[in-house]
């Protein structure tokens, strides 16, 4: 199969579709905007990349005759365009036929609700495509609030390697002898919250003996907010808090296996993908009643908790440090999970069998 993947290739979520195409054999060209190729060197050598020439929003206008240049040169099987705003708005402007057009998140939750001009744009693209792809059930019925009618839409849940995401091996929550590690990784942008948690560990650590020297609190990622935070953290006066920087994901299945809970604690989230890459560690996970979190970690993978509440998560946070059998519980809920829901090759095989399905149509 000949597959055009329309998308930016600095995502790591790029990364991860493309290269499993060419592994299962696929030619794949990748049709991406100047300046979003940071992640080139991570996909295999057989994959083409087609940067097109111009970059920045303008790019998703300006470019429409290259990507219908490149369509016509690559004449793939099937043709998927990532992220409905800017990658869908490219897609139609090159008339890109038979169009299979994936949601991502925020081009779904916030584009259109910055401007009734950005909403028409998105009404457009998502009439366009002939198909629309969403990672949630959730996000799919955003799809059709925007639309204003029920639409055919496919969930192609972005899962994970559940043989690198796995239990370390000889470390158990329920027998831990070492100091219970909370993690928290994302990027450190307002919508993520990372001050929130500093303040539910703050208020923890006050409230529970030994949690000071019996715990820590490990932060991943970097972004805008990273010296804000580090200040916040150094302000608390608690030795726990470590900024560990931004790591690869190839990196984080050992990084979830040093952890023994896991915070997600952001404003939104249409998918979950970091809930459930440490679901699939055997970590349990406290989590905020995002629509996304909400329906990844179903009902015993963790905890749920309301949206910008210290106290919750302080709460939860003191519940899984002191019950070590609970956090065994849970941890292993969520890997199981895991196996039933969001194994990434059962995944990739609901996207190809899509492909098929629009081949054949």
């Amino acid at each position: 199969m000949k597959i055009l993947y329309i998308g930016m290739l600095n995502s790591s979520h790029t990364v991860k579709w493309v290269n499993a195409f060419s592994d299962r054999g696929h030619e794949v060209t990748v049709a991406t905007l100047t300046g979003q190729t940071s992640l080139r060197e991570e996909i295999r050598p057989s994959i083409r990349v087609a940067e097109l020439p111009y970059g920045g929003f303008k790019g998703y206008y300006l470019n429409g005759r290259e990507l219908k240049r490149v369509y016509r040169e690559f004449r793939p099987d099937v043709s998927n365009a990532h992220y409905a705003s800017g990658y869908g708005t490219l897609a139609r402007v090159a008339k890109i036929p038979n169009l299979i057009l994936s949601v991502w998140g925020s081009d779904v939750y916030e584009f259109p609700y910055q401007s009734k001009l950005k909403e028409k744009i998105l009404k457009k693209n998502l009439a366009y495509a002939s198909h629309i792809c969403s990672t949630s059930r959730c996000m799919a019925d955003q799809v059709e609030k925007i639309m204003g009618r029920e639409t055919d839409i496919t969930v192609t849940p972005f899962g994970v390697d559940t043989e690198r995401f796995c239990p370390a091996e000889g470390r158990r929550p329920d027998l831990a002898d070492s100091k219970v590690v909370f993690s928290f990784a994302k990027l450190l942008i307002p919508n993520y919250r990372a001050d929130l948690l500093i303040r539910a560990y703050e208020t923890f650590v006050s409230e529970t003996e030994g949690a000071e020297d019996g715990s820590e609190l490990r932060i991943y990622g970097d972004g805008s907010q990273r010296e804000k935070l580090e200040k916040q953290a150094d302000e608390t006066g608690l030795p726990g808090i470590s900024f560990m920087g931004m790591i690869p994901n190839a990196e984080m299945p050992e990084a979830l296996k040093e952890s023994d809970v896991f915070c997600c604690v952001s404003d939104s989230e249409s998918f979950g993908v970091s809930a459930v890459e440490a679901m699939a560690c055997g970590i349990p996970v406290i989590a905020t009643d995002t629509e996304g979190f909400v329906e990844v970690m179903g009902e015993d993978a963790g905890f749920i908790v309301p949206r910008n509440d210290v106290r919750a998560v302080a709460d939860k946070m003191k519940l899984l440090y002191e019950d070590r059998a609970l956090r065994r519980s849970m941890g292993e809920a969520g890997r199981k999970r895991v196996l039933d829901n969001y194994d990434w090759n059962r995944n990739v095989d609901t996207m190809l069998e899509l492909y098929r399905r629009v081949i054949g149509g």
